[in-house]
């Protein structure tokens, strides 16, 4: 089986590196095809930040593993990183953060295991980007909730549970707030937890969530959430383990799914052999699992 990775920028390459290496050292059954993505092809005039060459090969081959990427700042273009989301409609971004052997936490030292998988809608909400001013003191953005944007993730998120012994998904949102657009993604949410009658639903006010994550993690198993709120709740979850370094990340799409390193390029550490793979790694892991390896 055949595979795209793009190595990245900062620590990217050295990190990525280390886990193929572990991976061979396994035998594990891939081969990899390289490409071009990253600051580097923005800079040579690539918008989107990867080559078309790169884009067509991801296309083919349907995985791509990627290290951590830079966007460059102030020059208008989006985040690589979203923008590849997008282009693949990888609708699903799930964030699985489990207590490490060695990583000392608060949780770990008082023997509280953590085992919490935020599922995040990855490609609507207010990561749509649709901005303008509407005089020079009032800027808008506009939030786009769906009910077909919100069905494939929640549906993703029960699928998730029921294949992998899960019996608990929460969907947290601001509802209270937010009648129309969290409304509807709550609405869709129950509508489809029906056809889950062996998984407990419930949901949960997405400030409250925060206070119980860090107060009472362990009482968490699943988390489903639109864009902007499960990006921030994946980073909280982050902290309870010891930090994005040890936070895999998968964007599920029907057609394309990307695996990665969540953490920055962390450039001051480049090339000092001192980046920690950890995070790379158990996103490796994640994506053998999703290809049926292990």
């Amino acid at each position: 089986m055949k595979i795209a990775v793009a190595k990245g920028d900062g620590i990217g390459p050295e990190i990525m590196d280390a886990v193929l290496n572990i991976f061979n050292a396994a035998q594990v059954p891939l081969q990899y095809e390289f490409i071009e993505m990253g600051k580097t092809h923005f800079e040579q005039g690539h918008n989107t930040g990867m080559t078309p060459a790169a884009k067509e090969t991801v296309e083919s081959l349907g995985i791509l593993f990627k290290g951590p990427m830079e966007t460059p700042k102030g020059k208008g273009m989006k985040s690589i990183n979203v923008t590849a989301r997008k282009t693949w409609s990888t609708y699903a971004n799930r964030r699985h953060f489990q207590s490490l052997p060695g990583v000392d936490t608060v949780f770990s030292k008082a023997g509280i295991p953590i085992d919490i998988t935020i599922v995040r809608e990855n490609i609507e909400g207010t990561y749509g980007g649709i901005e303008h001013l509407n005089t020079h003191d009032v800027a808008i953005c506009r939030r786009i909730i769906s009910r077909p944007g919100s069905g494939q993730v929640v549906r993703f998120a029960f699928e998730m549970a029921r294949k992998e012994g899960f019996t608990k998904v929460t969907c947290a949102h601001k509802a209270n707030i937010m009648k129309l657009t969290d409304g509807l993604f709550l609405e869709t949410f129950q509508e489809i937890a029906k056809e889950y009658p062996e998984i407990q639903a419930n949901d949960i006010i997405v400030d409250d969530l925060a206070m119980k994550l860090v107060a009472r993690p362990h009482e968490f198993q699943v988390v489903v959430l639109t864009n902007l709120q499960g990006d921030i709740m994946s980073d909280l979850c982050a902290g309870l383990v010891g930090g994005l370094g040890f936070a895999p990340s998968a964007n599920v799409g029907d057609n394309i799914s990307i695996f990665e390193a969540v953490h920055g390029t962390a450039p001051d550490i480049t090339g000092k052999l001192l980046a920690n793979p950890t995070s790379l790694l158990l996103s490796g892991l994640m994506m053998l699992r999703y290809l049926g390896l292990v």
